[in-house]
């Protein structure tokens, strides 16, 4: 799970002295690279909503993968089932033609 610095998994993946760190270091870069706070919290920003992004990006893909399982073992218990059920009933089908048969030549048919 990537962290996200919006609802707390920063503390739980990293802690707060990475978290720190890291915000240290693309502040130090941006001013060096752009030469002003203002780029440096907006490049921030977009890192970060950049960064929610992927995460989004990531969550629904996993729950696209989950329902695409979901439905093929579903697929696959429906034409197991299926498969017995057509069994069954060409076993009726067949006793039913017997039955039909030994009726209409008029013998008697066991219990």
């Amino acid at each position: 799970r990537l962290p996200n610095t919006n609802s707390g998994t920063w503390e739980m993946c990293c802690g707060d002295q990475m978290k720190y760190r890291l915000e240290f270091e693309v502040q130090q870069v941006s001013e060096f690279v752009f030469g002003s706070r203002d780029i440096m919290s907006s490049s921030k920003r977009h890192f970060q909503q950049d960064w929610e992004d992927r995460e989004f990006v990531e969550v629904i893909t996993f729950s696209i993968k989950k329902m695409a399982e979901f439905l093929n073992n579903f697929d696959m218990s429906a034409r197991s089932r299926l498969a017995t059920l057509n069994e069954k009933v060409t076993t009726l089908e067949r006793r039913v033609d017997y039955i039909e048969a030994r009726i209409t030549k008029g013998e008697k048919i066991k219990g």
